[in-house]
């Protein structure tokens, strides 16, 4: 058979048929769950200079009058430069014309329709794979750097980046068995181990060092076998006493009602990470900044484009249609102060 552009368009209708199908499957599945930590941000260029502003005002009392205090908005920048990332796929021009089964081309259909199927939700799951590579390493200052200099899980974080003075907070939480809520400690001791993360993150103050952020658990990001934990811990409404308490029993749904925790979000790509003790908590303002905690930049969007021997003297030579799967995009931190690493042991 000769290959005919109509045969051609029908087959190119039909991968992309395919990989649009399986791109929003899996975009839609509760397995995806990047959107909940990251922002996705659009990029009009190689590099971008992203800018946080911070600003320490405070309404002070002034008496009679006429003794006016000012304020200057201060800034912090990062700079994300965009990676190409990219896959494509080669098929011979003799599988094309050739058929299988009654098909014209059928071989050929085969392999496109595998290959646009595991593109189609590998387009998907790009940036949560991103992500998830950025958080498991962020605690390292040379692969995730924050706008103040400091690794992105740090202990000490400035308040405001350009007056340390203010004070400092950290995001990495660390202390063997001071929050570990994993089935090593009783299930009255994680509750106690979960309360203590909620304080912490109720100290941190805004950049002024005076006035609080409010920040509260909207969620816990963990492996799977700590959110089976944590999923039926939370569900509770009664657990056992420790031994030390008398044994018995006690009632525990006004606790875990004030702990507030609105998800439990289980990340397979968390599956042995650190022993499947650490997990990492999103704070309830993660869901309203426009920074968020992680940025997702994306310049270009994944876009496949298709070649032949019909138009390219190489593919020509070597009998081959080939496809290519290309996309721009980068992934950085955005306020550390909207999600923490937790590592229990």
């Amino acid at each position: 058979m000769t290959i005919t552009p109509t045969f051609l368009a029908g087959f190119e209708a039909r991968a992309e048929h395919v990989r649009e199908n399986e791109y929003a499957r899996l975009a839609a599945s509760e397995n995806i769950w990047w959107d909940l930590v990251a922002k996705k941000r659009p990029s009009v260029t190689k590099k971008e200079i992203i800018t946080f502003l911070f600003q320490s005002a405070m309404i002070e009392d002034t008496g009679d009058g006429g003794n006016i205090g000012y304020d200057e908005i201060a800034a912090a920048y990062t700079e994300i430069e965009n990676r190409t990332a990219a896959r494509g796929l080669r098929i011979q021009k003799q599988k094309m014309e050739d058929m299988l089964n009654g098909v014209v081309g059928g071989e050929a259909l085969n392999e496109a329709e595998e290959w646009n199927t595991a593109m189609g939700s590998y387009m998907a799951y790009w940036p949560q794979k991103k992500v998830a590579d950025y958080i498991k390493n962020a605690h390292t200052l040379s692969l995730a750097t924050a706008y103040d200099g400091k690794a992105f899980f740090a202990t000490d974080h400035p308040l405001h980046p350009n007056d340390v003075a203010r004070g400092t907070y950290s995001n990495l939480l660390t202390g063997a068995g001071t929050y570990d809520i994993s089935s090593a400690v009783t299930d009255a001791q994680a509750l106690t181990n979960l309360g203590k993360v909620r304080t912490h993150l109720a100290t941190i103050k805004m950049p002024n060092g005076v006035d609080p952020r409010y920040l509260r658990i909207a969620g816990i990001l963990c492996g799977p076998s700590l959110a089976l934990r944590v999923g039926g811990l939370l569900d509770s409404k009664v657990i056992a006493k420790d031994g030390g308490s008398g044994g018995g029993s006690a009632d525990v749904a006004g606790y875990i009602s004030r702990l507030g925790v609105k998800k439990v979000i289980e990340c397979d790509e968390l599956a042995g990470f650190e022993s499947d003790t650490t997990y990492f908590v999103i704070a309830q303002q993660a869901e309203s900044s426009p920074m968020g905690a992680i940025i997702y930049q994306e310049r270009e969007a994944f876009s496949v484009n298709n070649y032949g021997p019909m138009t390219d003297a190489i593919l020509g030579r070597q009998d081959v249609f080939e496809w290519q799967l290309k996309g721009r995009n980068a992934v950085s931190g955005g306020h550390p102060f909207l999600l923490f690493k937790v590592k229990a042991t």
